[in-house]
C-alpha cells in the first residue's frame, strides 16, 4: 500500500476495515486516530505499547531518513523469518519432549501396576524377587502414593503450555529462556547467528552505518560466543577496518561470506549480500535443527527399549528359572 503512494494512516485505515479480530481492529483504529492528529508514525506506534522495541527503533529510523516504506518491507520480511525460526525451534523441541513424556508414562505404569503383579506371582511360588526388582517395586509403591502430587505437577505443566500458546509475554519469555539455556551449544550458535543475520540485514539496509546496525542487531543474540564476536567486530571497525575485514577478523561470518561482503562493499551491494547471508544462515539453522531432532528420536527410543528390556529381564529370568525347576 505504501508503494502505491498511500499515506501510512490510510493504509492502517484500510487494514482496520478488513480486520475481523475485534481487538486488532480497535488497535488499528487507535493508530489511525493518532496519525490523524498529526502524530508521527513512531510516536503513534510507541503509545500503543505492544510493539517490539526493535520495530519501533527501525520505524523511527525510517521516518528520519525518509525510507519508511523500505523499513516496513524489511520489517515484514524480518518478522516472517523470526516466526519461521521460532516455529522450527518449537517443532524440534516438541517431538522429543512428547517421546520423553511417553517414556515416563510407560515407566510409571510398569513400576506401579506391572511389578506388583510379579511380586504376587513370586510370593505364590514361594520365591523372592531379585534385589534390583525389589528396589524398583518399592520405588513404584512410592510413586503410586504420590500420584496425586504428580497429577498436580502434570496439570501445572499443561496450564503452562496453554499459557505459552495463548499469552504472548509468557511465550516470548519461554523462548528467550530456551535460547539462553542452549545458546552456548553449536546448535544454539547457529540459531543465534540466523537471528543476528536477519536483524543485520534489516538494520543495515542503507539506513544506518555499520556500527549502528551491529548495535541494533546484537540484542537478538542469545549466544555469549556470538556476542563476543560482535564486540570484537565493533572494535575492529573502530580501529579503521572495513565491514568485511572486521567481520572476517572477528570470525563473525564465514570466510566466503566475508569475501562476498568485501565484493559487495566495492560494488555498493552490501544490502543484497547481507540478505543472501541471512537466507543461507537460516537454511544452515534449519538443517542443524533437523539433524539434532533426527539424532534425539532414535536415542530416546533406544533408551526406552533398553530400560524396559532390563526391567522385564530382571523379573522374567528368575521367574523362568523357578518355573523350569517346578
Amino acid at each position: 500500500m505504501l508503494d502505491a503512494g498511500l499515506p501510512v494512516s490510510e493504509g492502517i485505515s484500510l487494514m482496520g476495515e478488513e480486520e475481523d479480530d475485534d481487538d486488532l481492529k480497535a488497535m488499528l483504529d487507535r493508530l489511525y486516530e493518532r496519525l490523524g492528529y498529526g502524530t508521527t508514525v513512531f510516536a503513534a506506534f510507541t503509545e500503543e505499547g505492544v510493539f517490539p522495541e526493535y520495530m519501533l527503533n527501525m520505524i523511527d529510523l525510517g521516518e528520519q531518513t525518509g525510507h519508511l516504506a523500505t523499513v516496513f518491507h524489511k520489517l515484514a520480511a524480518y518478522y516472517d523469518k523470526q516466526v519461521h525460526i521460532r516455529s522450527v525451534i518449537r517443532s524440534a523441541v516438541a517431538y522429543p519432549a512428547m517421546l520423553f513424556v511417553i517414556i515416563l508414562a510407560v515407566f510409571f505404569v510398569f513400576l506401579t501396576e506391572v511389578l506388583p503383579v510379579f511380586k504376587d506371582v513370586f510370593a505364590q511360588l514361594g520365591a523372592t524377587m531379585p534385589p534390583f526388582a525389589t528396589a524398583l517395586l518399592n520405588f513404584g509403591i512410592g510413586l503410586g502414593k504420590a500420584k496425586w502430587v504428580l497429577l498436580g505437577v502434570l496439570v501445572a505443566v499443561l496450564v503452562y503450555l496453554i499459557l505459552c500458546r495463548t499469552v504472548r509475554s509468557v511465550r516470548d519469555a519461554s523462548m528467550n529462556l530456551l535460547t539462553r539455556l542452549f545458546g552456548g551449544s553449536a546448535l544454539g550458535l547457529k540459531v543465534s547467528l540466523a537471528r543476528f543475520a536477519a536483524a543485520m540485514n534489516l538494520s543495515y539496509s542503507g539506513l544506518s552505518d555499520v556500527q549502528e546496525a551491529l548495535a541494533m542487531s546484537e540484542r537478538f543474540s542469545s549466544s555469549k560466543a556470538l556476542e563476543e564476536k560482535i564486540r570484537r567486530c565493533h572494535a575492529e571497525i573502530e580501529a579503521g577496518k572495513g565491514v568485511a575485514e572486521a567481520m572476517s577478523a572477528s570470525d563473525l561470518f564465514s570466510s566466503i561470506d566475508c569475501k562476498m561482503l568485501s565484493i559487495g562493499a566495492k560494488t555498493g551491494c552490501v544490502d543484497e549480500v547481507l540478505e543472501t547471508i541471512a537466507v543461507h544462515t537460516e537454511e544452515d539453522m534449519d538443517e542443524a535443527l533437523e539433524k539434532a531432532t533426527g539424532r534425539v528420536e532414535p536415542v530416546i527410543v533406544l533408551i526406552l527399549s533398553v530400560c524396559v528390556g532390563l526391567l522385564l529381564l530382571t523379573v522374567m529370568l528368575p521367574l523362568v528359572s523357578i518355573m523350569s525347576v517346578i
